[in-house]
């Protein structure tokens, strides 16, 4: 339908999309919704602490930001580097039912597809989160949309958590470093 007929009345699909995404993540944070969280080991804080040290701000610079683009707000390079490691993260790495821009005219869209990459952290089992993701993205859907999860073309693998290094270990790797 027309966009000049029917907006105001009809909701555009995208704002659908939208909508559906925030019950999972924070738009504006980036923070996901609190069942995707775990406890971070302490031990793995306190690795990545010292590992920020050693690789500064090469832990963002190494991304290719367009000039005067910035990484996430964070209170350190360690809380970035964990970021990316421990924290789930949102990512749309594909899109359905939008036309190029050359060729998009003043339509609604019937449908927006999105495909979603989440990153879950190490320890939390994927096999567990599924179920949950399909029901908060699915139920009650925004004016009676129709919203679907759909993971038979995808993957969801657990991440792995290496074993605490032993003392000996660890002072050894230490002394061996200096």
């Amino acid at each position: 339908v027309h966009s000049g007929d029917a907006s105001g009345v009809v909701p555009s699909s995208f704002r659908i999309a939208r909508q559906v995404l925030d019950r999972i993540e924070n738009s504006e944070t980036g923070v996901m919704i609190d069942y995707l969280h775990v406890e971070i080991p302490k031990e793995r804080v306190e690795e990545t602490e010292k590992a920020s040290e050693v690789v500064g701000d090469t832990c963002w610079k190494q991304f290719p930001f367009v000039e005067g683009a910035e990484p996430v707000k964070a209170d350190s390079l360690a809380q970035l580097m964990l970021n990316r490691t421990w924290r789930p993260t949102l990512s749309i790495t594909g899109a359905g039912g939008l036309p190029d821009v050359a060729v998009a005219g003043n339509v609604l869209r019937p449908q927006t597809e999105l495909k979603l990459s989440i990153r879950l952290p190490p320890t939390l089992n994927p096999n567990d989160i599924i179920p949950l993701l399909k029901k908060t993205l699915e139920e009650n859907p925004p004016y009676g949309a129709h919203v679907e999860f759909d993971m038979s073309d995808s993957h969801a693998g657990a991440g792995w958590n290496a074993p605490v290094v032993a003392d000996w270990l660890s002072d050894s790797l230490e002394k061996g470093s200096q």
